[in-house]
């Protein structure tokens, strides 16, 4: 850096900026610290000066009498000033005072100052006193400037030697170049912490799902979760029901069950709280003789509408089937149409009667339920929007009658109805990448 701003360099020879650029080729994919490349650089000023020293100067988030010095290396390459973060906020032990600061930190121009005895300024106190003149060039930054390149000599008159102007265009680069390294340093130590915290969400999330469906009698289950990113706003819930209903209202031995499926309007880690405070609130509902799924969600509704984030939403499907009268009933809170399909044919009913508006919108609202008569081997498929709307290269939607055909085709048998959906729904997408979260759930009855 700076390696021959005294004049122009022989023919066939690297100039300062082949250098320069050379050098930075080289660090660009290292993992040398930002203090460690300003000693670098400084180090290249002494082989063509000999005795100069280097220092970085801050100005910004002080007061207009104050500054503090980021990094320091002497005229022997030894670091005065080392290790101060550049990005972060100054403490008050770093920060220096001086009613003349702007007569060496100009934000417009190079400042020249010439000393005929050692002690720049005494606007640095002790710090510099082993040098006689002072290059200040102002280093132009995120719109402005707020940090000052200072060359300092301990001999008179080479201060004049020096291209101001070839100078200040290379030091630019240079610190420019140092300051992206610790911006990029910080930038990764920040992606760390936030993809650390979503994994850690992302824990939390799953352990709202249900955990296994293993040993669910009277019914089969298949299903796919795949959040947007590490966590999202899609949900569901298929919980056994007996042991909350009333002995008189429920004697049979056979399971009543509770499906639902719910979808956070937004994704990632807002929606994924919605969701969350969704979950809790379900958890403190108390079914009674005469619940039904509409009240569920009416219930939802009045709670959680008071918790939620502005303009936000939650589309909702509840519902139970009981194996004893083979009834399935539901309510709808804005959420696309379940598919039922037949045992035994490719005859297939979508549950759209009912279907009212999603949680959030109107504290007052009330939901109503409906029923359908179920038989063993009939399937219930539930999905949110992140399936119907995946997109193809050429932006063409997946669609609800591609999802139909899927269900009409596929073998009658839950786990091979998911696969048959998932795989044309990837297939559909082909190279591109998912644009919400997508959520699948195949519910066969088979008592």
């Amino acid at each position: 850096m700076l390696v021959s701003m005294y004049s122009d360099p022989e023919p066939g020879t690297d100039t300062d900026m082949d250098k320069l650029l050379k050098l930075i080729s080289e660090l660009r994919d290292s993992e040398t610290h930002a203090s460690q490349l300003f000693n670098m650089f400084s180090g290249y000023i002494r082989e063509r000066f000999g005795a100069c020293a280097m220092a970085l100067v801050c100005t910004e988030g002080l007061a207009q009498n104050e500054f503090r010095i980021l990094s320091f290396s002497d005229d022997h390459g030894r670091s005065v000033v080392e290790s101060l973060d550049f990005s972060a906020s100054p403490d008050q032990a770093s920060v220096l005072q001086s009613e003349n600061r702007r007569t060496l930190l100009n934000p417009s121009q190079p400042v020249i100052r010439r000393g005929t005895e050692y002690g720049i300024d005494p606007m640095f106190g002790e710090l510099f006193g082993n040098y006689i003149d002072v290059i200040s060039l102002p280093m132009f930054q995120h719109g402005g400037v707020y940090r000052w390149l200072l060359l300092l000599f301990t001999e008179s008159g080479k201060v004049d030697q020096v291209d101001i102007e070839r100078g200040l265009v290379m030091a630019t680069l240079a610190i420019n170049y140092v300051f992206s390294i610790e911006d990029a340093r910080r930038l990764a130590e920040a992606n760390a912490w936030i993809q650390g915290e979503l994994k850690s969400v992302a824990r939390i999330q799953q352990l709202l799902l249900p955990q296994s469906l293993e040993d669910t009698p009277g019914i089969k289950v298949a299903r796919l979760f795949q959040p947007h990113t590490y966590v999202g706003g899609d949900y569901y819930e298929i919980t056994p029901l007996s042991a909350f209903l009333k002995q008189e209202y429920h004697e049979t031995d056979l399971e009543i069950w509770g499906f639902m499926i719910a979808d956070a309007s937004g994704h990632g880690a807002a929606a994924a709280v919605e969701i969350a405070m969704f979950d809790a609130i379900l958890r403190t509902y108390d079914p009674g003789q005469a619940s039904g799924p509409g009240d569920v969600l009416t219930y939802a509704n009045r709670y959680f509408f008071t918790r939620m984030l502005r303009g936000s939403f939650i589309t909702a499907f509840v519902s139970s089937y009981d194996p004893e009268t083979r009834t399935l009933s539901y309510a709808n809170a804005g959420h696309l149409s379940p598919v039922i399909r037949r045992a035994g044919s490719t005859d297939l009913v979508m549950l759209e009667c009912q279907t009212g508006i999603p949680l959030g919108v109107d504290q007052s609202a009330s939901w109503d339920s409906s029923s359908e008569p179920m038989d063993k081997g009939d399937l219930l498929v539930l999905y949110t929007d992140g399936m119907t709307e995946a997109k193809s290269p050429v932006g063409e939607e997946f669609g609800i009658e591609r999802l139909k055909k899927c269900i009409a085709e596929s073998p009658a048998e839950a786990d091979a109805c998911m696969q048959s959906i998932h795989s044309a729904v990837k297939s559909h997408q082909a190279m591109t990448p998912a644009n919400d979260d997508q959520t699948l759930i195949v519910i066969q009855i088979t008592s």
